[in-house]
């Protein structure tokens, strides 16, 4: 199935990273969103299980190794060209994890990568929509390590 123009949406998932105290963030490489920073992620492959394919994307994108936890965030995304045809319709799952090894390496779609600060992104710009989906997962997180 085509990537652009597609007959039917495409799913994918989406990963918060937490390093320690850091989230890691890629810099895309290829379209749509090609040069904006985002959450490590791809496309779900046919016959893989969604937590294989965060596993999978996470290390092709980073470079790391990860413990991959719950679901947080369902979302889609619709882009239409300039006549109003869809290019890209893409369901989207967001997950987070935990980095257990690796080493931090941009790879894959991915043209740099970082593990920054989860209250400075370093100046880096990210959209409100990952802000957001970052720091529902460190609620979650933080909820998880400390239960009552």
């Amino acid at each position: 199935m085509d990537r652009i123009y597609p007959e039917k949406p495409m799913v994918a998932i989406g990963v918060v990273v937490f390093k320690e105290e850091q989230v890691v963030l890629i810099k895309r490489g290829q379209p749509p969103g090609e040069d904006t920073w985002s959450l490590p992620g791809g496309l779900v492959e046919v016959g893989e299980h969604l937590k294989e394919a965060c596993l999978r994307e996470v290390k092709e994108e980073t470079g790391l190794k990860i413990n991959c936890y719950d679901a947080i965030a369902i979302f889609d995304k619709i882009e239409a060209d300039d006549k109003g045809t869809i290019r890209y319709h893409y369901v989207i799952i967001d997950f987070w994890g935990e980095s257990i090894g690796g080493y931090l390496k941009a790879g894959s779609d991915a043209s740099d990568v970082r593990a920054v600060n989860i209250y400075d992104f370093g100046g880096l710009e990210i959209t409100n929509a990952v802000k957001e989906t970052i720091n529902k997962a460190y609620k979650i997180r933080n909820d998880s390590m400390y239960p009552m």
